[in-house]
């Protein structure tokens, strides 16, 4: 699934169901420097993209993890030149990220639901850095990318902003154990983005 080209050959042959129903795939993703990978919802229609902001997704090598800027293989990102549309909507995620998973640290579920985030329209709660727009997201504090996956609970890497980092945020770069909320402003984000472009395409 690291091939666009295979991988939109493949979900278009798999899916099933509309614009609201999520395809979750669950394959070898090994190779593909990526943990999880999703598609979003504004590219059902065909559009590239929304705001121009990749998809990237976390990332482990062996016991260590780290951290790539890498376009999903569901066709993520400004640039890509796969297909895009419904044949190609869903969340991929690598086996061993789901519970009983070799991945330590990432082997509770925690991947598909950051993933399902994205696919919910949700960005990276560390997009755009201490920068406006930030996530697009108000109740989520402004913050630079991790520079590593630990849980530190008093990271401030925007100190001029408001707020500490949002490191139990499900759209962060962080060990499973160390997510677990979407923020309400979150929740609203992705019900707007369901109602405009889930919901009109059926």
């Amino acid at each position: 699934m690291c091939n666009e080209h295979t991988d939109a050959q493949l979900k278009t042959r798999l899916r099933q169901g509309g614009a609201t129903s999520l395809n979750l795939y669950v394959t070898d993703m090994s190779q593909c420097a990526v943990l999880g990978a999703a598609s979003w919802p504004w590219e059902i229609t065909g559009r590239s993209s929304n705001r121009g902001i990749d998809n990237s997704s976390r990332v482990s090598n062996g016991s260590s993890s780290a951290l790539v800027n890498k376009s999903s293989s569901a066709c993520t990102g400004s640039g890509s030149s796969c297909a895009r549309g419904l044949g190609v909507d869903g969340v991929t995620v690598h086996y061993d990220t789901l519970p009983l998973g070799q991945l330590q640290g990432y082997n509770t579920g925690g991947t598909a639901i950051h993933e399902v985030g994205h696919w919910h329209g949700l960005l990276h709660v560390f997009d755009n850095g201490c920068s406006e727009p930030g996530d697009s997201v108000d109740d989520t504090p402004y913050c630079q990318p991790p520079e590593d996956e630990r849980c530190q609970a008093s990271r401030d890497s925007c100190p001029q902003q408001p707020g500490q980092d949002p490191v139990s945020n499900w759209m962060g770069y962080s060990v499973d154990s160390c997510m677990s909320s979407f923020s309400p402003g979150q929740l609203l984000r992705a019900e707007h983005m369901w109602r405009r472009y889930r919901l009109p395409a059926g």
